[in-house]
């Protein structure tokens, strides 16, 4: 179960700028072939001397990737006297570095659009609070959070590779604005931390042998879209000023994914992290996908991430690991690609059409909320594409309980016709899960996949029967094909965060 922490940071992690140009020459900073079989390992090259930021980047120091100058957002924050955003978790307000961070990026990129004053002041007020608040420890830095989260095994206080990618940009952008050396210093430091283990008070694990830059000092927590976001951090660095520890760092942690991205695929979405979650019942994996109210908020995340260090590396697996995603998907992919999934969505029989009707199978609640529910045998579900669909691999039901989870049915695809293509009795291969969603609802989940891949502009299944409970209760309904178009337009507008 994903916790009240990352509710905290969930509003803040998505920060996509949406009016984005695609660029036609994109320059990739390797094409070698990492392979996913095999972690590359670097020798660290280490070094006395400051790393400046490149005569390109002079006066003119990127944005962080991912990032937008939409400051509205933060006007109902609560700041403490200083002006620092506080945040509350468990009922109290304090400091968290993983969200005041992430305001501080906000503030210089809304500098960088406008030439706000009150943007730049705000930007720095923050970057002199992250600077004052580093611990130095040897030759690296880390910017510490004293408050423990739950669900992890933590120990007060507590860096995160998550927080030190950010912070290496802030410092590298408060240079920007007033040339004072500390600054780079200070980041170039923090890049080190990810060359020191968590025992010793950096962000480094290993996993199964494999470095790990971990989100929260949990060895075993595992967190991808904190992984991400540090090799982010380290890609800055080494863009924007050459560093090559940075470098190396960037490409140690591209072997580490190439190596662990698999383990992250739960088949119907991503695991958030690698923790389990005791039950009762049963010992549960944690979802990308069971959150808020936009339980694909972090796959979506995940997805512009893969994308991004496509786009950065030219590394195929990532590509197709974020097409795998996509296909995940139920709904619109906030922020790059605003178009439902589906034209349509129709049922035969509806039991309560107006508390529980069938937009409850295509609004992204699948893993909490509402559902549809029938109690006819041969109710039929029609979703219309809008367009011919290539590869149509599987459907996927997310029920509101074991026994009212669908098991006799059959599929038909429209090809001119409806041609029938599937018997559940008949279909080889399936995927059972179940989610256990953060407000305690648990959603089971069934993957069925057809014995051949179809194509056509419509799907439909039939329900043959109604189940032990004498009805069928639907929280989503999925259906897994191919989505390169939507992938190419998400990565293009991606691109703008490519850092020559």
């Amino acid at each position: 179960m994903i916790n009240k922490y990352n509710q905290l940071l969930a509003f803040l992690f998505i920060i996509i700028c949406v009016s984005c140009n695609k660029k036609e020459d994109k320059k990739l900073i390797s094409k070698e072939i990492i392979s996913p079989e095999i972690v590359t390992s670097f020798d660290i090259p280490l070094t006395d001397s400051i790393y400046d930021v490149k005569q390109e980047y002079k006066d003119n120091v990127p944005v962080f990737p991912w990032t937008n100058g939409n400051i509205e957002k933060y006007d109902h924050f609560v700041l403490d006297k200083n002006g620092i955003p506080l945040f509350e978790y468990e009922g109290k307000l304090d400091y968290f570095p993983g969200s005041y961070i992430q305001v501080a990026s906000t503030y210089y990129a809304s500098y960088k659009e406008t030439k706000s004053e009150d943007s730049k002041n705000k930007f720095m007020n923050i970057a002199n609070f992250c600077y004052n608040n580093l611990t130095e420890i040897k030759d690296f830095s880390v910017l510490n959070t004293k408050t423990l989260v739950n669900g992890y095994d933590l120990k007060s206080p507590w860096p995160s590779a998550l927080v030190n990618g950010f912070a290496i940009s802030v410092m590298l952008q408060a240079y920007d604005i007033t040339k004072d050396k500390k600054y780079l210093i200070a980041s170039q430091k923090m890049v080190r931390a990810y060359n020191t283990t968590i025992e010793e008070g950096g962000v480094l694990s290993y996993w199964d042998k494999v470095p790990y830059y971990e989100e929260y000092a949990d060895p075993k927590s595992h967190v991808l879209n904190g992984f991400m976001f540090s090799l982010a951090g380290l890609y800055y660095s080494y863009k924007v000023t050459g560093n090559l520890e940075a470098k190396a760092l960037f490409y140690q942690g591209m072997g580490s994914l190439a190596s662990k991205l698999r383990e992250f695929d739960a088949g119907f979405t991503s695991n958030y992290n690698k923790l389990k979650v005791n039950t009762k019942e049963e010992v549960m994996e944690t979802y990308a996908s069971a959150l808020n109210e936009d339980p694909d908020h972090y796959l979506e995340l995940e997805i512009y991430q893969l994308l991004s260090l496509y786009n950065w590396t030219g590394q195929y697996f990532l590509r197709d690991y974020a097409h795998r995603f996509l296909k995940y998907d139920t709904g619109i992919v906030d922020g790059m690609y605003d178009k439902p999934k589906y034209e349509s969505i129709t049922a035969s029989h509806t039991i309560d059409p107006v508390n529980y009707g069938i937009e409850h199978l295509n609004n992204e609640l699948w893993s909490w909320g509402n559902y549809w529910s029938t109690d006819k045998v041969g109710t039929e579900i029609v979703v219309e594409f809008g367009k011919e669909r290539q590869n149509i691999e599987a459907v996927v039901f997310y029920a509101a309980g074991e026994d009212f989870m669908p098991d006799n049915f059959d599929v038909y695809v429209f090809q001119k016709e409806w041609v029938k293509v599937a018997s559940s009795l008949q279909i080889r291969k399936t995927l059972s899960n179940s989610i256990l969603a953060d407000n305690g609802d648990k959603t089971n989940v069934k993957v069925y996949y057809l014995n051949k891949k179809q194509t056509g502009t419509a799907l439909k299944v039939v329900f043959n029967n109604l189940g032990k409970n004498k009805a069928i209760a639907l929280r989503e309904f999925n259906i897994l094909f191919d989505r390169w178009e939507e992938l190419e337009i998400i990565r293009a507008a991606l691109d703008k965060y490519t850092i020559n």
